[in-house]
């Protein structure tokens, strides 16, 4: 759906209701991942568990405008991160969609900021991006801490944005 994948593998299972993919397998370019889909064709619910490397726009087929959107001041062509990724939703119902991530990348640029690592966990939905715990290391020194940021829904414009850090 909007993203082609170069290499495919796993053990698949479907019962006319449900499909499930095990022992799965993906590589998309330098991209590549390993775990579990599962998909309810009844009512379109799935599931992805992953585990792999990725930068985040080369699947923004998958997505609305959001997930370009938040990953347009990232920079992972230094290389893309380590990541564990938790999505399930309901296919083409975008608000019903979650993505969990835990992320570790190594010489990320950020809004045009070079840093040496960034290690996160990150709850992200359509207009809401909660880092439960980020960790950013650069040059002279690191920071710790959270963000919460939320969009008016179908617009790029900021409705809020908390941050704690210490650093």
């Amino acid at each position: 759906y909007r993203v082609i994948l170069d290499e495919v593998d796993g053990h698949i299972y479907f019962d006319g209701r449900d499909f499930i993919a095990t022992d799965a397998e993906a590589r998309i370019g330098k991209n590549s991942a390993s775990g579990s889909y599962t998909h309810d064709i009844t009512n379109q619910q799935f599931r992805f568990l992953l585990n792999g490397q990725l930068d985040p726009p080369d699947i923004k087929g998958w997505f609305r405008e959001w997930w370009p959107n938040f990953w347009s001041s990232f920079d992972f062509s230094a290389g893309a991160p380590l990541a564990e990724v938790d999505v399930q939703g309901r296919w083409r119902q975008g608000p019903e969609t979650s993505v969990f991530v835990y992320a570790d990348g190594y010489s990320p640029v950020i809004k045009g900021v070079p840093l040496k690592r960034v290690t996160t966990r990150i709850f992200v939905r359509p207009h809401y991006y909660d880092a439960l715990d980020l960790l950013a290391v650069g040059q002279a020194g690191s920071a710790r801490g959270t963000f919460l940021r939320q969009h008016i829904p179908y617009t790029t414009q900021l409705n809020s944005m908390e941050f704690a850090f210490t650093s």
